[in-house]
C-alpha cells in the first residue's frame, strides 16, 4: 500500500498480523491511539518513506516474530519511540529520521535483534537509540544528537556492537552502559556532551579507539 493517509484510527494506522506480508511506503500514520504502523505474529514488514508522527504510542513497531525493513522513514512527535522492536523481532532499520519522540528514538527490548545504520536519531526525551533486556544491537553510522539523556543506551543484558556513530550534544551521556551488558565500542565521536562514554564496573564490553571532543564532565568514565 502507498500514499494514504492514516489519520486518527482507532487504534493502528496500518496493521500487519499472523504470516502476512506487508509493503508500505509513502504513507502519512497520524495521530492514532496506538502505533502508526505495526507487525505482530509472524508478520514481514518493508516500510519505506513514511511518516510516522503524534501517534499515542510508537511511529513504527514489530512485536512477537515479526520482521521490519524500515527505511527512509520519518518517526516524530510519538509518545514513545519512533522505531520500537519488542519479543523476539527483528529489525533492519536503516536511514530514518526518528526526533522528538516522547522515549527513545530507535528502542529494542526483550529478545529482539536490531541493526541500526545511518540514522538521524535526534530531540528524544530520553535516548536516542536504546537497547533493554536482552536485546541485540548492531548500531553504526547514526548520529545521535540533543537527546534529552543519552545518545545511546545499552543497559541489562543486551549485546551491543556500536561502530562510527557520532553522539553529539545530549544532555548526559554520548554512549551510557550498564548493567551486564556485553559488546564492543569502537571508532565512535562522542562530543559536546556532560560526558562522552560512561561504563559501569559489571559491563562486559570492549571500549576502545572512540573520539572524544569537549565533554566537560570527562571523556571516558569507567565505574570502578
Amino acid at each position: 500500500m502507498s500514499g494514504n493517509a492514516c489519520r486518527n484510527n482507532g487504534y493502528h494506522g496500518i496493521y500487519a498480523d499472523e504470516q502476512s506480508r506487508l509493503v508500505a511506503r509513502n504513507n502519512t500514520c497520524e495521530g492514532n491511539k496506538q502505533d502508526g504502523i505495526s507487525l505482530f505474529g509472524s508478520a514481514q514488514g518493508d516500510v519505506s518513506g513514511n511518516t510516522c508522527r503524534n501517534n499515542g504510542i510508537d511511529g513504527i513497531a514489530a512485536h512477537e516474530q515479526s520482521r521490519l525493513v524500515a527505511r527512509n522513514n520519518a518517526c516524530e512527535g510519538n509518545r514513545y519511540s519512533g522505531i520500537a522492536l519488542f519479543g523476539s523481532a527483528q529489525g533492519e532499520v536503516s536511514g530514518n529520521a526518528c526526533r522528538n519522540n516522547g522515549y527513545h528514538g530507535i528502542y529494542a527490548d526483550e529478545q529482539s535483534r536490531l541493526v541500526a545504520r545511518n540514522n538521524t536519531c535526534e530531540g528524544n526525551k530520553q535516548d536516542g537509540i536504546g537497547l533493554f533486556g536482552s536485546a541485540w544491537g548492531e548500531v553504526s553510522g547514526n548520529a545521535c544528537r540533543n537527546n534529552g539523556i543519552h545518545g545511546i543506551a545499552a543497559n541489562d543484558r543486551s549485546r551491543l556492537v556500536a561502530r562510527n556513530n557520532t553522539c553529539e550534544g545530549n544532555k548526559d551521556c554520548g554512549i551510557f552502559l550498564t548493567g551486564k551488558m556485553s559488546g564492543i565500542v569502537e571508532n565512535n565521536t562522542c562530543k559536546y556532551n556532560s560526558v562522552g562514554i560512561y561504563s559501569e564496573r559489571t559491563v562486559r564490553a570492549y571500549v576502545g579507539y572512540n573520539e572524544y571532543y569537549i565533554n566537560p564532565e570527562g571523556n571516558l568514565l569507567l565505574n570502578q
